[in-house]
């Protein structure tokens, strides 16, 4: 295989190269917000309440969460949505927010992000604190796990506080 097919098969997988710099990442928006609340299925009818679009939940933890997205779900997953998990002992919050980046290599931009004096992703899942604790998730597409929870309907009933997951 020649050097240029080796590069291109690189670059399609989302490796860089040592001559391209990791930083900065070219941002292509928000891929979503989690959020960590008591009563995920009160917040869950507001949210619908609001933007009136598809509701998807998945088992999460011993809980429901649910992805409430700003959109239609397209046959490639990439929308923006709004995830809603449950608490438990942590407080009522953001719980991380996620980008997506044209291009996103954890391993070269850890080493940057390193040199710079800053913390590394943390666990499987790769989230980045920032100096003030919240944390950062990076993908680069095709990314999103709305596409994985099955869709559920506003009248459906959404199970309440503390009552067992769908």
């Amino acid at each position: 295989m020649t050097t240029a097919a080796c590069a291109s098969l690189t670059t399609a997988w989302g490796q860089t190269t040592s001559t391209v710099p990791a930083l900065p990442l070219k941002n292509l928006g928000l891929e979503h917000l989690d959020t960590v609340v008591p009563d995920t299925a009160a917040s869950a009818k507001f949210y619908m309440q609001v933007f009136r679009t598809k509701l998807h939940q998945q088992p999460f933890q011993g809980a429901i969460r649910y992805f409430i997205l700003l959109g239609e779900l397209p046959a490639n997953r990439q929308v923006g949505y709004i995830a809603i998990g449950a608490a438990g002992t942590r407080p009522t919050g953001i719980g991380h927010h996620c980008a997506l980046a044209e291009r996103y290599n954890r391993d070269t931009v850890a080493k940057e992000m390193e040199a710079a004096g800053y913390k590394t992703a943390q666990g499987s899942f790769g989230m980045w604190p920032d100096p003030d604790g919240l944390e950062l998730q990076l993908f680069q597409p095709p990314a999103g796990l709305v596409g994985f929870a099955p869709k559920v309907r506003l009248s459906d009933p959404l199970p309440l506080r503390g009552s067992p997951p769908l």
